[in-house]
């Protein structure tokens, strides 16, 4: 029996809902394992535009600022399963000079349960320069004035 979860989602958060298809399943309708990776990524980049108006690909194509994830982890622990929407939650745990740490909650929309849980940090870089060993950079102020701004939310 799983345990139902009075905590929906953690106060300041942002939410984005995500309903996993048929496809994100395997035959016994559970969502895949490595699905929820994903779901949090795509959470994190719908903070990014929300907070700061751009996504990965905007800051990578526009604004010349690569954002790879050098840090993931991630607890399991409800399997999801097709038809019921996860809410996940996004909050910034720490800004640092050239990265950011999130923390990111996936409940289920209808039976509260909390379906997995982790901690991604993701550093910035240039992504104009070509041929060249990548090398983090300081945090663009867009992205840093966002992340403060969460920080004395929470």
């Amino acid at each position: 029996m799983w345990k139902h979860t009075d905590q929906q989602v953690p106060p300041g958060s942002f939410v984005h809902a995500i309903a996993p298809y048929w496809a994100d399943a395997d035959p016994a309708g559970i969502v895949y394992t490595a699905r929820f990776t994903d779901y949090a990524l795509r959470a994190i980049d719908a903070w990014m535009i929300d907070r700061i108006g751009a996504g990965f690909y905007v800051m990578n194509t526009e604004w010349g600022i690569g954002t790879p994830f050098v840090h993931t982890e991630c607890d399991l622990r409800v399997p999801a399963r097709p038809g019921e929407a996860l809410h996940i939650s996004v909050s910034v745990e720490r800004v640092g000079t050239t990265s950011l740490t999130f923390t990111v909650q996936g409940h289920g929309a209808q039976r509260g349960l909390l379906h997995f849980e982790g901690r991604f940090v993701c550093v910035c870089v240039s992504s104009l320069e070509e041929n060249v060993e990548v090398q983090p950079i300081a945090l663009d102020a867009r992205i840093r004035s966002a992340a403060e701004a969460e920080l004395r939310v929470s």
